[in-house]
């Protein structure tokens, strides 16, 4: 059984296969190695690739560019509203998600980055002859809960079986050890100053950059069937992080508002984490919410994944309810959580999955 690696990139998209030891991109229909993340709608067609590229010029408000930049945000994020005043295609919200508008259909971002994980799935079966099912797909080291949900349901939802979501940094050290990848990494200006600042490193580019990600997922993907690589030196450590703080909204004493941060980024996972909140004692429900955050106030209500609530508390004349909180972060970054009053034994669990 092949193993493949799928890199959606907000241009284009490329898919890996690792067999008999090694990865390597496969190419499209049209002999290319990477395919335009563009899709084209037209007289009840859907168009993926260099050909809705191509014919975007005569059909620009019916062709859909740049999807991941949207995936899973909704109309308040501030990447989602640059992105709609710079789309040719209308991007609306309808039941508080974004929909693109096009012949008088509403169309989601997940369905288009759906059509994409299809042509990738299509690409690989027919360069190894065989069903392609299982896969590891890659996201940016920033893309919060909702964003790696959509990208991996949109993955689900075109047939495949998601593996593991990988951090395109991470995938990026599985395919080289230290490297240059993506776009911008031909830029001679930017490799020269890389030089500059490492002058005893030499820059790795035997991959072209637009490969290196998918054959990273793709070598992760071997490792997860069991595949041998004999091109790694040593055995593989590779120590997923959490890319965004972490934080939990409760009350203190006083009923006012207070965060506290769980899971700092760059936490190495799988990690466990164990919180003791203090409510006001008058109240016979207690609700905590989760929130994540890059640098950022997590105040912003975008930033907000999960919520979990206990009820039924026995109201107290003095003195708090003591509320433990226990979360659990896998290595692919969906969080278990657990909170208990240490009165009662009142207890509610919620799992927060990464992709479906």
């Amino acid at each position: 059984m092949a193993a493949i690696g799928v890199h959606l990139g907000a241009t284009c998209a490329c898919a890996a296969v690792y067999k008999d030891g090694r990865a390597d991109v496969v190419a499209n229909d049209a002999g290319d190695r990477v395919t335009p993340a563009v899709v084209a709608f037209a007289e009840n067609e859907e168009v993926v690739g260099l050909a809705a590229k191509q014919s975007r010029i005569r059909n620009i408000s019916n062709t859909v560019v740049k999807v991941k930049q949207i995936l899973g945000r909704s109309s308040g994020d501030p990447q989602a509203e640059k992105y709609i005043k710079e789309s040719k295609c209308s991007v609306i919200e309808k039941n508080g998600k974004l929909q693109y508008e096009i012949d008088n259909k509403l169309i989601s971002p997940e369905d288009v980055a759906k059509l994409i994980f299809s042509k990738m799935k299509e690409t690989a079966q027919s360069a190894l002859g065989s069903d392609v099912n299982d896969v590891v797909i890659t996201v940016p080291f920033d893309f919060g809960e909702n964003q790696k949900n959509a990208l991996g349901e949109a993955a689900a939802a075109a047939g495949f079986n998601v593996m593991r979501l990988i951090h395109e940094p991470s995938a990026a050290l599985l395919a080289y050890g230290i490297v240059l990848c993506g776009g911008s990494a031909r830029i001679p200006k930017l490799q020269q100053l890389i030089k500059d600042i490492f002058p005893n490193v030499e820059l790795l580019s035997s991959i072209p950059p637009d490969e290196v990600i998918p054959i990273g997922a793709a070598i992760e993907a071997g490792i997860l069937l069991g595949k041998e690589n004999p091109s790694l030196e040593e055995e593989a450590l590779f120590i997923e992080c959490s890319a965004k703080d972490i934080l939990l909204k409760g009350v203190d004493e006083t009923g006012a508002d207070k965060f506290t941060v769980l899971f700092p980024s760059g936490t190495p996972l799988p990690a466990r984490r164990q919180h003791t909140l203090h409510a006001p004692g008058n109240t016979s429900s207690v609700c905590l919410e989760l929130y994540e955050s890059l640098g950022k106030s997590p105040m912003n209500k975008e930033n907000k994944f999960a919520q979990i609530v206990l009820q039924d508390l026995d109201k107290k004349e003095a003195g708090l309810h003591d509320i433990l909180t226990v979360l659990t972060m896998k290595r692919d970054g969906s969080l278990h959580v657990t909170c208990t009053d240490q009165d009662t034994g009142k207890c509610e669990v919620i799992t927060v999955e990464v992709a479906s």
